[in-house]
């Protein structure tokens, strides 16, 4: 009996090519299509923090002021706020309920920024609120534009009168 070698052919063929490059181009368009959304939430984490920071940025400056400080003038004098006025969020806009606060947005130093520079439409306000008698109340709110809608952070703070 003789037996015959079967051929062993290498390579690939037409049909394994054609779908090793379906596949290739399957991931890539996966890959461009959640580039976008992936730089969307990176610029709005990067506000978020960069809304944080500021807020933090202010509550560490009007603490250092001290208890006695707390009030509209001597922040005022102390360039930590733009005005004695205080507004209301509503009616500028920002929010529908009703708050009130000092408006901080044009202030900047080298301890502080300004919500105006550092944000789009950044608008920055403090509030402060006796709590209790000696201990005090004192809330920043960040608000900035974001495709047309108003996002806000908001960080507070108790300070004592030692």
């Amino acid at each position: 009996m003789t037996f015959r070698k079967r051929r062993t052919q290498r390579g690939q063929t037409l049909v394994e090519a054609v779908f090793a490059c379906f596949v290739t181009l399957s991931c890539a368009l996966v890959f461009s299509a959640t580039m976008p959304i992936a730089n969307v939430s990176r610029g709005k984490g990067e506000k978020m923090a960069a809304a944080t920071s500021l807020a933090y940025k202010q509550i560490e400056t009007i603490k250092a002021q001290g208890y006695a400080a707390l009030d509209g003038p001597s922040l005022v004098g102390d360039g930590l706020l733009n005005s004695t006025t205080v507004v209301n969020f509503q009616s500028e806009g920002l929010q529908t309920t009703s708050e009130t606060g000092f408006e901080s947005s044009a202030i900047d130093s080298a301890g502080v920024d300004s919500a105006g520079t550092i944000l789009p439409g950044g608008r920055s306000f403090v509030q402060i609120n006796q709590s209790d008698i000696d201990l005090r109340q004192v809330v920043v709110v960040v608000f900035w534009q974001e495709k047309g809608v108003w996002r806000s952070v908001r960080v507070g703070t108790l300070i004592a009168n030692m």
